[in-house]
């Protein structure tokens, strides 16, 4: 300016090219380091990861609409909980593209998506090699009970039963999976540090028969963070003391698997789930209405998008799994492989009179 008078103008141009090509570098190399973590922390549970995304890299092709809304909003939430931000963020990008259409997206879509994936898992393969994968995790603890068990002259069919059990995964590793990523989101929201409670009771679980159940809890431990728990002025503002705390448990009763996940937060926004419910068209009348609205697909209370919730695809999800489980449990010929008996049978028993929906 000179004066009151417009000059000129001065446009500066910079070339960042070299700047994006070095954060995506970067960003790279985080995902291998955060393969390799994951690899030393729990291996069993990583290698589970990779096989039920692959199966549903090869359902992302679908012609489903809500099935591809799903596998997109899994995919994203599991790489994230695995430290494959790259992977995460290319499917929320998906996700954007598909929100507002009524056919699925075309396959040449998921190219950058599916690409990504391929090269980790060529760097998985050239890491573990051919037989990378034939490794049992057992710890000393373990062998220590088994070789004092011996010692004092245990049943053969009870040192049988015991080594049966360590091809089974103790959901002791699943919930601490579950628990790191529950800290480390709860940080990234603003929701500060949170004690955990990790109660697995000594159960085993198959791990293939129960992977998709352990990558879809994911969206359970997001709403919880997410939805439940409050920031620190929030808490000081309802009077709360303490840091936000979440419980993570598992117990066998009567043959079945018992899974809680609870958070000491805010709580449901029943009011919320009635208001999404409404637009829906659901019922809305009782208690089980909302109760089932709330696991509906398109159901959510947040009023916005974010890279963790919004969509009302995660308790669905959750949901779908579930009746998958039991449907395929009932339908079994063959006890030995129905999923829900294919707990370790030296866990101990857990009985409470009633146990609360959660």
């Amino acid at each position: 300016m000179k004066g009151d008078q417009f000059d000129g103008l001065l446009v500066v141009i910079n070339d960042v090219t070299e700047e994006l090509l070095h954060a995506r570098q970067e960003a790279e190399r985080k995902e291998i380091l955060a393969m390799f973590e994951a690899l030393t922390k729990d291996r069993t549970g990583f290698l589970s990861f990779i096989d039920e995304a692959n199966d549903l890299f090869t359902q992302l092709r679908c012609s489903d609409l809500r099935l591809q809304k799903c596998v997109l909003h899994t995919l994203k939430g599991n790489s994230a909980l695995m430290g494959f931000a790259i992977v995460s963020q290319l499917c929320h990008q998906a996700e954007n593209e598909l929100a507002d259409r009524s056919a699925p997206l075309p396959a040449e879509t998921f190219a950058p998506l599916e690409q990504r994936w391929a090269t980790l898992n060529a760097a998985l393969k050239t890491f573990l090699g051919d037989k990378g994968r034939d490794v049992l995790e057992l710890s000393t603890k373990e062998i220590e009970s088994l070789e004092e068990e011996i010692r004092a002259g245990a049943p053969t069919a009870h040192l049988l039963d015991r080594l049966a059990s360590w091809w089974l995964e103790s959901a002791e590793l699943p919930l601490g999976r579950l628990g790191r990523y529950a800290r480390a989101l709860a940080g990234r929201l603003g929701k500060g540090d949170v004690d955990l409670e990790i109660q697995a009771h000594g159960v085993r679980l198959a791990p293939k028969v129960w992977a998709g159940f352990w990558t879809d809890l994911v969206h359970v431990v997001r709403n919880a963070v997410d939805h439940g728990l409050e920031t620190q002025a929030e808490r000081e503002g309802a009077g709360k003391t303490g840091r936000p705390k979440l419980r993570f448990f598992t117990a066998v009763s009567e043959h079945k698997l018992v899974v809680e996940i609870e958070d000491y937060g805010r709580g449901i926004n029943w009011e919320g789930v009635k208001s999404a419910a409404v637009k829906l068209g659901l019922p809305t009348a009782t208690e089980d209405d909302l109760l089932h609205a709330m696991f509906a697909s398109g159901i959510s209370t947040k009023g916005e998008v974010t890279t963790v919730s919004g969509r009302g695809v995660g308790l669905a999800a959750v949901h779908q799994q579930v009746d998958d489980l039991a449907a395929r449990s009932r339908s079994s010929a063959d006890p030995s492989k129905e999923p829900v008996s294919a707990l370790s049978s030296h866990c101990p028993r857990w009985d409470r009179a009633s146990a609360s929906r959660r």
